[in-house]
């Protein structure tokens, strides 16, 4: 973008791919409360649960109202653009998460989101180094049919875990849905 300082702005989310992103998983989210089912959301690879977004982003945001990206931006007038598990959780899903971030962590936990051991007590303890992968291969065969595991970032599982995550993708898909960015 010629004369544009957009690459030197201090915005983490909001860009192109993330409303691509975060527009198809909600609006799957909100299809599948549509539908009467009893969804739980994992989001193993949590992050930041906001963060500051260019005007730009707000207006395009706004610009989709009636979708579920723009119901689950609640703040995006603020400026404030939510990340996957807050946004699924503005739908009214409960959201267990995961961080290897120990501040992080607490920060996600802080905005109302849960942690795993809420949905599977008996095997995590959150306590020590968190490993994501480790925590999709624990929870891959205890999932329930209308459980909904995202995993991200893809270009690191690929790179570093396709071969040991994808046959646990596979088992998990048997059971739930495995929504893979």
């Amino acid at each position: 973008m010629t004369g544009s300082h957009r690459s030197s702005l201090p915005y983490d989310m909001g860009n192109a791919g993330d409303l691509l992103k975060h527009g198809v998983l909600v609006e799957f989210v909100r299809w599948r409360l549509e539908r009467d089912t009893t969804v739980r959301f994992f989001d193993l690879f949590a992050g930041e649960p906001s963060a500051r977004v260019a005007p730009e982003t707000v207006e395009r945001v706004k610009g989709l109202a009636g979708s579920a990206l723009a119901e689950a931006q609640t703040e995006i007038d603020e400026g404030r653009y939510f990340g996957s598990s807050q946004l699924v959780r503005n739908l009214g899903v409960p959201v267990f998460v995961g961080d290897q971030d120990p501040e992080r962590f607490e920060n996600l936990l802080a905005c109302g989101l849960q942690k795993l051991k809420g949905a599977f007590p008996n095997t995590f303890d959150h306590s020590g180094k968190y490993d994501a992968y480790d925590a999709f291969g624990r929870i891959a065969g205890r999932a329930h049919k209308d459980d909904v595991a995202l995993i991200d970032p893809f270009s690191e599982f690929l790179r570093c875990k396709a071969g040991t995550v994808v046959p646990q993708m596979e088992k998990m898909s048997n059971r739930a849905t495995v929504v893979l960015f």
